[in-house]
């Protein structure tokens, strides 16, 4: 039965046109936290539910190779990526002392850089759809099933960072938190100021209200400067 269930979930994803396949690609990269929460609540914390959560984004995008690889294989992107590469490998034969921090098991370059779910793909999924208003909107989706995320994030109260020795321990809030709120908070704080829907200003408020709680200071700024564009702008 399972086997069967899965058959018809990838047909029917299979079925779905290309433009749907790139937005579902990107809600689910922008998503991805959560994901991966999931899957180790169901299979528990190990290698195999964190990397489901992880690779899961990449099946719709696998589809979209498969049935327009000349419109969805992105040049630029492996032109980034390659760049990347070169200049992590140019700058370790340069400065071999920095082997501990490349290599290190956390927040190393494999960890904090190339891992299938961090900041330098998120173009690749933005570069998939290409049009303004349907990442916007695709945006505002990822936001709402985030903040379940968020919240229960914030709800465990238990963070790791990196202290001035090098190494992990535990903090009463987190950096990286704040940012990943930051970007769901401003898209909508802008649905909010430009559609006027109640929905989009208590999403905001709640987004804005967990960065002060267990984020650092430094995403407060960047609203600020959204404040002041949004005024010159409109």
């Amino acid at each position: 039965m399972e086997k069967e269930h899965l058959k018809t979930s990838f047909s029917f994803i299979w079925k779905m046109n290309t433009d749907q396949l790139a937005e579902l690609s990107f809600i689910l990269f922008f998503s991805d936290k959560l994901l991966r929460a999931i899957f180790t609540k169901l299979l528990g914390s190990n290698m195999v539910s964190i990397w489901l959560g992880i690779l899961l984004p990449y099946v719709p995008l696998a589809m979209l190779l498969l049935k327009n690889p000349r419109k969805y294989i992105k040049l630029d992107f492996l032109a980034i990526m390659a760049a990347v590469l070169v200049f992590f490998a140019v700058t370790w034969l340069i400065h071999p002392e920095y082997t501990f921090d490349y290599t290190r098991a956390d927040f190393g370059i494999w960890d904090h850089v190339l891992k299938p779910y961090r900041g330098i793909y998120a173009y690749l999924f933005i570069r998939l759809i290409g049009e303004p208003k349907r990442i916007y909107k695709c945006m505002k989706i990822s936001g709402w099933v985030m903040m379940i995320y968020f919240i229960y994030r914030v709800s465990q109260g238990n963070w790791t960072t990196v202290g001035e020795s090098g190494y992990i321990h535990g903090a009463s809030y987190s950096v990286a938190f704040g940012y990943e709120v930051l970007i769901f908070a401003l898209i909508f704080l802008y649905a909010a100021l430009t559609e006027r829907k109640l929905a989009y200003y208590i999403a905001s408020i709640v987004d804005i209200t967990m960065i002060l709680i267990c984020g650092s200071r430094g995403p407060i700024l960047f609203l600020g400067l959204f404040f002041v564009l949004y005024l010159l702008i409109y």
